[in-house]
């Protein structure tokens, strides 16, 4: 299992790490709780037995967040290989204490783009997101638009 805490500031009361695919089974109900409102947001699309059938394949990472301890937060990340780059996409994110752990997990996402040979971390969310993804330095490159037919 592979983790990442901070120096000697606040953050050293962080704690992020994947979950290896032999223990999504005894970490999935926790990240489920956590992440079911954003797998809520795709559910025309996806559910969580789609998110979990992903994981436990080992086509996404589940990650989870500890502060002092208590599960706060957590992340799915996929690997995504474009004809011209690879990435690591955030696929879903949900937690409490945002900014608490947000950085740190950007910065474990960031290496793990690096061990997997990727150029860039990319994601997608509600407009809700945008500042929080400007002030940790990503740019909008577009918008996402559906019409039901």
């Amino acid at each position: 299992m592979t983790s990442l805490t901070s120096g000697d500031n606040i953050a050293a009361r962080v704690r992020i790490y994947y979950v290896p695919r032999a223990s999504i089974d005894d970490h999935w109900p926790a990240i489920l709780e956590l992440l079911a409102p954003a797998i809520e947001r795709e559910a025309r699309n996806i559910g969580p037995e789609h998110v979990y059938d992903d994981i436990a394949a080992g086509n996404s990472l589940a990650w989870v967040v500890e502060v002092e301890d208590k599960l706060v937060g957590s992340f799915v990340t996929s690997l995504v290989q474009h004809p011209r780059r690879r990435t690591v996409s955030i696929d879903y994110l949900a937690g409490s204490d945002l900014s608490e752990w947000v950085e740190e997990a950007l910065s474990a996402v960031k290496i793990s783009a690096k061990q997997c040979e990727a150029q860039a971390v990319e994601g997608n969310g509600r407009d809700g997101w945008i500042q929080v993804a400007r002030k940790l330095g990503f740019e909008r490159r577009w918008s996402h638009f559906e019409l039901e037919t």
